[in-house]
């Protein structure tokens, strides 16, 4: 059994990067799919401060949801987890914490500038993983 930790946004490129689960039959994988939700001040329904915005969460939770139940009708054993913190950390303690073999996550193709203004995720997700990292651009 391989353990997959994929780092899932929503995006164009991360749902190709779901498309490469292909690569592996379907029975000998266990996905956990991460979405990392970035934290700051917010408020709930009744006005208390939460750390993310509960509609925010609510749709990455939903997203996860279809997602994993797509991949289940296909004999994918999947999960998903939506954790708050920074992309960079949240994908590589998920990992840590899973004992993952592999960890896939997709490169949005930052420019120089932007790379240098923004940093880049994957990058940071492929000099501090604890297994080998599937990239997909």
């Amino acid at each position: 059994m391989l353990k997959v930790v994929l780092a899932y946004d929503g995006s164009i490129q991360a749902k190709k990067a779901v498309g490469h689960l292909s690569w592996w039959p379907a029975s000998d994988l266990d996905v956990v799919l991460v979405t990392a939700l970035r934290g700051g001040p917010a408020l709930n329904d009744v006005g208390d401060a939460v750390e993310v915005e509960p509609t925010e969460k609510w749709r990455a939770e939903q997203a996860l949801s279809v997602l994993t139940a797509d991949l289940k009708k296909i004999g994918v054993a999947a999960v998903g987890k939506v954790v708050v913190g920074d992309p960079r950390d949240v994908v590589v303690e998920v990992a840590i914490q899973e004992s993952a073999d592999l960890i896939i996550t997709a490169s949005r193709g930052l420019n120089l500038a932007k790379r240098m203004l923004l940093g880049s995720v994957s990058s940071d997700i492929l000099h501090n993983a604890p297994c080998p990292v599937l990239l997909i651009r």
